[in-house]
């Protein structure tokens, strides 16, 4: 139930005449002055306060002096208003009570204000001919309007990257600052971070979660996959409560603003593709003159003893190839000659991915950073050994690209394929690329 606080009526409110002089006049003469002031001249309600103010009252007084500046008792004088009530009129259809002025010429009556009285009133006091106002203000404090949370959070967040659940454009329509952010995280999962304890309790199956204070955004890194991560955002606009991260977790119902946002945790959502490059055409040429051939007999035509050739090489190139979200780790190269290559991504730093040998190397450009260990494969293409089945390194620093020997002995075609996986573990499909051996 709404409560008023409205001042009580003094003493001098009094509705029947002050006793003054035999000889007063019952209003001022002509030659008079009245003067009007207020104990306060702006009021201030608050329905939504606790307790509420739904009225409030202020003391209005009147003064008439002679010219001479004689205080003039006994004078009778009428408050009237614009808005409000008045203590002299308690009866709104009946005209307001004379009231007279004591020996210091003062009289004084009392305006009331409520909610839904005008914003601007003004008190009049009037004696005979006398006239003289004051206005007064009141200001109704509106319910205060609570804020809307807005949480953006990843549809798909990935492992080992950071995911960020963001705040920032949750606002309040009055205007009022944002004075706690609560995230609340819950995984069927075991989280890798500070577990709290929920209010209230959740499902024993889930995991859960709790960072509060003043920053709008957290960020989380979330190192396997796992589905149905919920994340919900509170917020309030209540200055009063503790919301430091070192504070008590609050309660749900210290908060007047939710959002919530689901997201599942994968490693990839893309699917790695192998591509391994355009056709190619490859030209038997002679031994020793090397001069275009299909046979022996041409190039011995052209220089006793030689030869055509019957081994040719090919540089096929993976450079192209895709990971999907992830660094690829490995390209499987099958050359058609029944050979199958394995070439292992080079090892990089987990966080910068500058190429290394070492977690010094790592540690020296980003602190804590690690050298990745992956998996080995090989051949490595050698110097000095161009006829050899191997993988070699492109110009990324990975070897994209892989070295296929055919023994040939007559125009025909190989059809090397290529298959990639990134590192998530998750393979391509098969490409293959036609090599034509003229």
């Amino acid at each position: 139930m709404l409560i008023s606080k409205a001042k009580p009526v003094l003493a001098a409110l009094s509705l029947v005449a002050v006793g003054g002089c035999i000889s007063s006049p019952a209003v001022a003469p002509p030659e008079s002055q009245i003067f009007v002031s207020a104990e306060e001249t702006s009021i201030v309600l608050d329905a939504y306060d606790e307790p509420p103010l739904t009225e409030d009252s202020t003391l209005i007084t009147a003064q008439v002096l002679n010219m001479s500046g004689v205080p003039q008792s006994g004078v009778e004088v009428v408050f009237s208003t614009t808005g409000g009530a008045l203590a002299s009129q308690p009866d709104p259809d009946q005209p307001p009570v004379a009231l007279r002025t004591d020996d210091d010429g003062l009289v004084s009556d009392t305006l009331t204000l409520e909610i839904g009285d005008p914003p601007t009133v003004t008190v009049t006091a009037r004696s005979g001919t006398l006239s003289n106002s004051i206005e007064i203000t009141k200001t109704e404090i509106p319910r205060n309007q609570l804020p809307f949370a807005v949480l953006d959070a990843p549809d798909t967040a990935l492992t080992d990257r950071p995911t960020a659940y963001d705040g920032t454009a949750t606002a309040d329509p009055d205007g009022d600052p944002i004075t706690c952010y609560q995230f609340q995280i819950e995984t069927s999962e075991d989280m890798t971070s500070q577990e709290l304890a929920c209010l209230p309790p959740r499902n024993n199956s889930l995991r859960c979660e709790i960072e509060q204070g003043q920053l709008s955004i957290i960020t989380r890194v979330w190192e396997t996959e796992m589905a149905n991560v919920t994340v919900q955002l509170r917020v309030s606009d209540d200055p009063s409560i503790a919301c430091g991260a070192a504070d008590p977790v609050l309660p749900e119902s210290a908060f007047n603003g939710l959002a919530v946002a689901s997201h599942n945790v994968v490693c990839d959502r893309f699917m790695p593709m192998a591509d391994a490059g355009p056709n190619a055409t490859i030209q038997r040429r002679c031994v020793m003159s090397n001069a275009v051939c299909t046979s022996d007999a041409q190039c011995a035509a052209m220089s006793s003893g030689d030869t055509c050739q019957n081994v040719v090489v090919a540089t096929l190139n993976g450079g192209g190839s895709t990971g999907g979200d992830t660094d690829l780790v490995e390209w499987i190269w099958d050359c058609d000659n029944n050979t199958t290559l394995v070439c292992p991504a080079a090892r990089r730093c987990q966080v910068g991915r500058t190429i290394c040998t070492s977690d010094a190397e790592c540690d020296a450009i980003i602190t804590n950073d690690i050298c990745e260990m992956l998996f080995s494969g090989g051949p490595t293409c050698t110097a000095g050994s161009p006829t050899e089945n191997c993988c070699l390194t492109g110009p990324s620093g990975d070897p994209d690209r892989a070295r296929c020997v055919y023994s040939v002995s007559t125009a025909t075609n190989f059809f090397p394929s290529l298959t990639v996986i990134n590192g998530c573990g998750r393979p391509s499909g098969s490409d293959s690329v036609q090599i034509t051996v003229e």
